[in-house]
């Protein structure tokens, strides 16, 4: 990666080996031995293309030389296009369905084995590999379709809403220098009448500081409004996934969508959200109540009032906060943090980070630092790359790359490809030589997983990097997924670490939130950055609280739009609209507000599309095995938890069946057997952000 040049050779050779692979895959049809190796050899094939494309895919976004970002993104888009048609690709098709359908090879293979042949079937079978030409050329052309509708529907969910028009009296109570901010930024060829645009900062003052309801209720609804156009674009996208999911054999996107998930169908998903939003209720209407009651106080009513969309930004800002007396930043480096997450991962796996030296051209940029994993009894077992600090052409928040993911590689058998090959002219040194190493208690080498990390963290000039609340959390939340890519070394790339149930994959990072709200993790390294002072608890725990004070609140309003979601791509529905205003009178707790068609702006249902429950079913089951396993806020966080974890969950990565390694952690058969049955249990756990109330 060290040139543009060398970007454009390392995918034409990719290309040329991965061709070679192809070619071994298809010879399966005529020799048993290679059938009885073909998921292996697919897996290859897989693992060879994603260690390029996703190296291209941090490139183009990381590296600040954008000739070298044009090459990377290049080699991206024509890999990517060519793992495309290798799912269209019919005597693929016909070698694994030959492999599915041997039980004489089956009754001698491994769960994760069968689990990567599934995860392939899959992927052919949503690609439409199964019928006939011309609806298979129905598939390609919709899902040309449905990418174009999405990058569309993405691009309007960020477009400001048309401006609004307010009259200068509805400002009437603002702070003095407010109205005078507002008035001096919003223009109008009325002199009593102003013209607001949506989300600006006059905007922002008018819903929170105008006691006048008038007024925030234009602001509120001109911000939630749409366009013909913007409710077009989302009915199309919607329309064309639900033909897509019928011409390949499903009764809806969602079902189609739900295939490779613990919940497996969209009724399941559903009977989650019932039940979760049945739990979390109670405790949103007392949020609600206690708005309300300080919209009583203010107004001096004799009663308690109804509370309105457009109430809550404004009344919130009124109630009293029990704030921090210390500025908690400061006993909250980036260093420090990193520490902590290190220490941590000591206490409960035997692992820890230890910062290491780079080559001479390894990184994208001076201010991106190297750590290598080291077990304790292993040594190391892959290596964590951050890019922590905000720069002149980064992408801005946080992202995680998977580089590179482990799989066994000394039974790759090239003497194999070199036959598949047949010809001396073809080069069969793998594009990208990886390290490899042997691992405790099993056979073989297993090639180092490589993780990438990107913050949004300041700048790497004003040092020390002081971190808040939130930054910590996404630190600890980011490095939970690295532990998991680095646990979970399989035999299987496309099972490795997480690589798994999309619906399952973020539960280690949503552990280490739970894990870092313990006193016990906080006194592992939270210090002042200068008098090494530790961070009495008691003052973080006025901040924890005073940011979660209405949580169950914003989390009601999560299961709102992952029921939105659900809804949207299910088999029978209305417009969106119409199920949106419906779902405010079933599971909401305000009111809906006519007018308004806020789902236009919400992306993730291009994005995740019938997946958006996944992220609350995992709070679910993280807050389970916090309490569970680890004690809670009053576990001591020792070995003998962390060990039970990692042996039980952490090592498996996606090649074990999830709801067999939650019923094993938590010592419960039911949700071992999976099923309806488990998923409405996970419901009624809650996500444990109601023990605030």
């Amino acid at each position: 990666m060290s040139s543009p040049a060398a970007i454009l050779e390392l995918g034409e050779r990719t290309l040329t080996r991965a061709k070679v692979l192809v070619t071994r895959a298809k010879q399966a049809l005529g020799s048993r031995t290679e059938l009885r190796r073909l998921v292996k050899t697919i897996d290859r094939l897989s693992d060879m293309l994603c260690i390029v494309i996703d190296t291209c895919e941090l490139v183009r976004h990381a590296h600040p030389d954008p000739q070298v970002s044009k090459s990377a993104t290049d080699v991206y888009e024509y890999l990517c296009s060519y793992l495309n048609m290798l799912n269209t690709d019919i005597e693929l098709h016909n070698a694994l369905r030959a492999y599915l359908m041997d039980s004489e090879i089956l009754a001698s293979t491994s769960w994760d084995e069968q689990q990567v042949a599934r995860l392939f079937m899959y992927d052919f079978e949503k690609s439409g590999i199964h019928l006939p030409d011309d609806e298979r050329r129905q598939v390609v052309e919709l899902s040309d379709t449905i990418i174009s509708l999405g990058a569309k529907f993405l691009h309007n969910s960020g477009q400001d809403r048309p401006p609004y028009d307010i009259g200068i009296e509805l400002l009437d109570g603002m702070p003095p220098s407010y109205r005078r901010e507002v008035m001096s930024a919003s223009r109008s060829p009325w002199r009593r009448t102003l013209r607001v645009t949506p989300q600006s900062r006059a905007h922002f003052l008018i819903t929170r500081f105008a006691p006048n309801e008038e007024a925030r209720r234009r602001a509120f609804i001109a911000v939630n409004s749409s366009t013909p156009n913007q409710l077009a674009t989302l009915e199309s996208l919607l329309d064309a996934r639900a033909q897509l999911a019928k011409l390949v054999g499903y009764t809806s996107y969602a079902e189609m969508a739900l295939g490779n998930s613990m919940a497996k169908q969209p009724e399941h998903v559903l009977q989650f959200l019932r039940t979760l939003s049945e739990h979390h209720k109670p405790a949103a209407i007392r949020n609600i109540a206690s708005i309300a009651y300080r919209k009583q106080l203010q107004l001096q009513m004799d009663f308690l009032p109804s509370l309105k969309p457009w109430d809550r930004d404004y009344y919130v800002q009124l109630l009293p906060h029990d704030s921090p007396s210390i500025p908690i930043s400061s006993y909250f480096s980036l260093g420090t943090t990193v520490q902590g997450v290190s220490r941590l991962f000591t206490n409960l796996y035997g692992i820890s980070l230890r910062p290491a030296a780079m080559a001479q051209g390894e990184v994208w940029h001076e201010g991106v630092r190297k750590l290598e994993v080291v077990d304790e009894t292993e040594g190391v077992i892959g290596y964590v790359y951050l890019d922590p600090w905000t720069r002149e052409g980064k992408a801005p928040g946080a992202a995680h790359y998977t580089v590179r993911c482990s799989r066994r590689v000394d039974d790759d058998d090239p003497l194999g490809d070199s036959i598949a090959a047949k010809s001396d002219a073809v080069d069969l040194v793998v594009p990208l030589e990886v390290p490899s190493v042997e691992m405790k208690g099993r056979a073989g080498k297993y090639q180092l997983p490589v993780i990438v990390l990107m913050f949004d963290i300041g700048s790497s000039r004003s040092l020390p990097s002081l971190l808040t609340w939130p930054e910590v959390q996404l630190v600890f939340h980011e490095m939970g997924h690295a532990i998991h890519s680095m646990i979970g070394r399989t035999d299987y790339h496309n099972v490795s670490g997480t690589r798994c149930a999309t619906d399952f994959v973020e539960l280690p990072s949503i552990l280490m939130e739970h894990l870092l709200s313990s006193p016990a993790c906080v006194a592992l390294f939270a210090q002042h950055h200068r008098t090494g002072t530790p961070l009495p608890y008691e003052q973080l725990q006025k901040m924890i609280t005073s940011l979660e004070q209405f949580a169950a609140l914003d989390s009601h309003h999560q299961i709102m739009l992952a029921t939105l979601d659900q809804i949207l791509h299910s088999s029978k529905h209305e417009d969106s609209t119409t199920e949106w205003a419906r779902l405010h009178e079933t599971v909401g707790v305000l009111p809906y507000a006519p007018g308004t068609s806020w789902q236009t702006q919400f992306g993730h249902l291009y994005t995740y599309g019938a997946t958006y429950y996944s992220y609350l079913f995992d709070r679910a089951i993280a807050s389970r095995v916090f309490t569970t396993v680890f004690g809670g806020k009053e576990g001591t966080l020792d070995r003998s938890m962390g060990e039970k974890f990692k042996e039980k969950v952490l090592r498996w990565g996606g090649g074990k069946d999830p709801w067999k390694m939650i019923g094993e952690v938590l010592e419960d058969k039911v949700i071992a057997e999976g099923g309806e049955a488990a998923v409405i249990e996970v419901g009624k756990w809650g996500i444990g952000d109601d023990r605030h109330i």
